[in-house]
């Protein structure tokens, strides 16, 4: 193992109700080669009080490592417990993680090395989404959040071996300066606090750069559902990222809510006749044939032919409940003011 040349870090956990996860994430980053112990660095798990058994295999971990510490989120909000472990943190270097990951063997001392080389302010890796489960429909989420048809081209989708400057990254890791410089997370984001803060730093010149050749396993939601509650949320929450910097932070997040829109619009068209109808036909044809045909690709690579209606499912799940979240978070932004309806639509959110 190595102490990445005596540098000291602080590694940030927020966690609620990961029992199934979080001893896996901490074996990751403990039994990787970085040296806690030797560099007297630190590792907050910062928990939402946890009922699921959560807290006694942190505190465990706690009795076993003198630099795991345990601190309490009873707020059980994402972003509180971010800032909370913002605020204990000494470390010369800050590193977010995520309970529901595996960390690779060389994360912390590659990071530290082009934090050292001055590579950019925030520096994050390739995200990989891996099944929550062993079940079928399981992997066909992951399959389809890995995927450009998915999520575009993003930090779960990117490759290469050169680091890319772009406009976010899962997780992150920052030198101590950034967050005294541009402030701690905005607590006002219950979702895409991320996002915000990678482009409140990047408005005020700081760089947000990829490693596309290391990668996280992020362990995906395992059900419909689950999926389409988060893909929820961060629709709705990227409306108010948006709004708050009075600017896109990408374009490929108007295509879920056009497409909503579209489906929404399609019985109308169909009413059109000679022009309408064709442009109903012709835009859910070329929507379906797109998930059908990267639906086939996947089944391919998944070596299960039965997974194909899976995963054309799991793609219609995904961009629908994002464009819905979106056009929800865009509906709040327009009438919140007027009907006062924000507070009951950002509870919805949580």
């Amino acid at each position: 193992m190595t102490d990445g040349g005596a540098v000291r870090i602080s590694v940030i956990i927020p966690c609620f109700q990961e029992a199934r996860f979080i001893a896996r994430c901490l074996d990751s980053i403990i039994g990787g080669d970085f040296d806690f112990a030797a560099s007297g660095s630190e590792i907050f798990v910062i928990d939402g009080m946890s009922d699921d058994g959560s807290r006694d295999i942190i505190a465990d971990y706690a009795r076993r490592y003198d630099f795991v510490r345990m601190l309490d989120n009873p707020d059980k909000i994402q972003v509180k417990a971010l800032n909370i472990g913002l605020r204990q943190a000494s470390g010369d270097l800050i590193f977010r993680c995520d309970a529901h990951s595996e960390y690779p063997r060389d994360y912390f001392p590659v990071l530290i090395e082009h934090h050292a080389a001055g590579l950019a302010d925030n520096i994050g890796v390739r995200c990989d989404s891996v099944p929550g489960d062993d079940g079928r429909v399981a992997r066909a989420i992951a399959a389809v959040l890995s995927s450009p048809v998915g999520v575009g081209m993003s930090h779960r989708s990117l490759s290469g071996h050169e680091p890319l400057f772009v406009d976010t990254v899962p997780f992150g890791s920052w030198k101590r300066e950034v967050f005294d410089r541009f402030g701690p997370y905005d607590e006002a984001f219950i979702r895409a606090q991320d996002l915000e803060h990678n482009m409140r730093i990047k408005a005020r010149g700081a760089k947000v750069a990829l490693l596309p050749w290391i990668s996280v396993k992020y362990y995906s939601r395992e059900t419909f559902r689950k999926l389409m509650q988060k893909a929820y949320q961060y629709g709705y929450w990227k409306n108010m990222v948006n709004k708050k910097h009075r600017l896109l932070s990408t374009k490929r997040q108007l295509f879920p809510p056009a497409l909503v829109v579209f489906m929404v619009l399609s019985p109308l068209l169909m009413l059109e006749g000679e022009i309408g109808r064709p442009v109903a036909l012709a835009g859910w044809a070329v929507y379906l044939t797109l998930i059908a045909a990267a639906s086939l690709v996947d089944a391919w690579r998944l070596r299960d032919p039965l997974s194909w209606p899976l995963l054309v499912a799991a793609y219609f799940c995904l961009h629908t409940a994002y464009g819905v979240g979106y056009l929800a978070g865009l509906f709040n932004v327009v009438i919140r003011s007027r009907f006062g309806l924000s507070d009951m639509l950002t509870r919805v959110t949580r």
